[in-house]
């Protein structure tokens, strides 16, 4: 099974080939379900996040307590109907990062397996954590970023190598070069809201409003080809699509970028409309569920986040849709 059958879901990662998810449940606990019915497959009795997968090897990590700048990985197996722990790496991180499962900017982790390699890359961003508000000098003595690579063993969980790397480049808010005034739309991508163009294929999709300033506007950019306008620095439209016109519209992004979802809030009654971000086709309709945060396409389905407060707790499903008919699945 090749890495680009693994797809980052809603607290876990599907496997589509396998029919396969792993998810991290409420009690912290990974799980593992069938795709395509939501069957529980097996639980594993430890908190882990999923990273990867291959065949039945899934590799996941965990903090551990008293530990802040511990990150342990995990490689567990499915056999007999459970999830069997095969290794564990423990990494030492500078003592200044925090690592946590929490899904904030301050610390990320993700995986790739290549050529039978396991490759872990961990940023973490410091921040001054003081009351009050710190001189300049303090304040960036104190604030400090890092991103690591570590080759790894798959099989042994061994570390081979370990080598710092640059931060990747982060595309800024910026409104592309369309005729009329308009202003970038936030969007909301797993657990978070994000105003940055994303990657597509080719080119970079920005969300801006319509020319009226209401509305959701799907606008796509190159460096080269054939183009509509063409900022000083050589940034071309090569693409423009009113995806809404109502002003009340928020628009969320799957992980992978190549699907985008458009939904009014105050109106419980209008679809949710999923559109291709490569093309802004308009591909299906479907009823939105309320307290729908994250969502995700995998081999035809849909899966999402349904949150919602179950007394003074905020109690979280990951349901399932089919793409084509709507049709809820599990």
């Amino acid at each position: 099974m090749s890495e680009q059958s693994v797809l980052k879901i809603p607290h876990g990662i599907a496997l589509p080939g396998e029919d396969r998810l792993y998810v991290t449940g409420m009690d912290e606990a990974l799980h593992c379900l069938q795709l395509h019915r939501g069957n529980l497959l097996a639980r594993a009795d430890l908190a882990a996040v999923p990273l990867t997968a291959q065949h039945d090897t899934v590799i996941a990590w965990h903090s551990i307590y008293n530990q802040s700048n511990t990150l342990q990985l995990i490689a567990l197996q499915m056999q007999e109907g459970g999830i069997h722990l095969i290794w564990e790496q423990t990494l030492a991180l500078p003592a200044w990062v925090v690592v946590t499962t929490e899904e904030t900017d301050g610390f990320l982790v993700e995986a790739t397996i290549q050529n039978g390699e396991l490759l872990v890359t961990w940023e973490a961003h410091g921040r001054y954590r003081g009351g009050a508000p710190p001189p300049a000098q303090v304040e960036a003595a104190a604030t400090q970023v890092a991103r690591h690579v570590v080759h790894l063993d798959l099989q042994r969980g061994t570390v081979r190598s370990e080598q710092a790397v640059p931060l990747p480049a982060r595309e800024t808010a910026t409104v592309p070069p369309v005729t009329s005034p308009q202003r970038v739309v936030p969007y909301r991508r797993d657990a978070t809201w994000e105003t940055q163009p994303w990657a597509v294929d080719a080119s970079q999709a920005h969300l801006v409003t319509t020319a009226d300033g209401t509305g959701i506007v799907l606008v796509h950019t190159e460096r080269s080809g054939t183009a509509k306008a063409a900022d000083t620095n050589g940034t071309k439209i090569v693409r423009e699509i009113t995806l809404t016109d109502d002003a009340a519209a928020t628009a969320t992004v799957t992980p992978d970028g190549r699907y985008l979802f458009v939904h009014t809030p105050t109106d419980a009654d209008l679809p949710w409309r999923l559109f291709a971000a490569a093309s802004g086709e308009l591909l299906a309709r479907f009823p939105f569920e309320e307290g729908t945060t994250e969502v995700a396409v995998v081999d035809q389905l849909i899966l999402y986040l349904v949150v919602e407060e179950v007394g003074t707790a905020a109690q979280e499903t990951l349901c399932c849709r089919a793409l084509t008919t709507g049709e809820r699945r599990w």
